[in-house]
């Protein structure tokens, strides 16, 4: 077998190796993350996160923080955005005890935007959790 040969060979197997890699990772971010897009309309509200934009929203985290932006589901099943944050010291110790055993309380940023948060429906259920957002395209 001459030189070019054994070179083409390899190269053919580099270039398989290579699509089968790229398949695979579009194949676990198919799966892993989808893209939400807000309404041209209204308004939004967390600070950084515009009407019309694009989430890139993690569905399947591996961790929620205090600060992180989540796309989550209300009791009536509406869509919505906020911020894990912490309760209010005012909070009667219920909330507390719920927020320690798992359940997420959830704000809006924008005092302006009306959207219905924790301090409406009180703690939220990581069952009742969409996802978290991990990026933002403006277009």
């Amino acid at each position: 077998m001459s030189p070019r040969t054994a070179f083409g060979k390899t190269f053919l197997r580099v270039r398989i190796a290579i699509y089968l890699v790229v398949l695979a990772l579009s194949g676990f971010f198919l799966l892993r993350f989808d893209l939400v897009s807000l309404p041209a309309e209204g308004c939004s509200p967390l600070l950084g996160i515009a009407p019309g934009d694009r989430l890139i929203v993690d569905r399947h985290p591996s961790a929620i923080q205090l600060g992180d932006g989540v796309l989550y589901r209300s009791p009536a099943g509406e869509l919505l955005l906020g911020r894990v944050d912490a309760p209010p010291p005012s909070a009667p110790a219920s909330v507390f005890e719920a927020c320690r055993a798992g359940d997420l309380w959830i704000v809006t940023e924008d005092p302006a935007c009306s959207t219905a948060d924790s301090t409406r429906f009180g703690p939220i259920s990581r069952a009742a959790l969409v996802g978290r957002i991990r990026g933002v395209l403006p277009w």
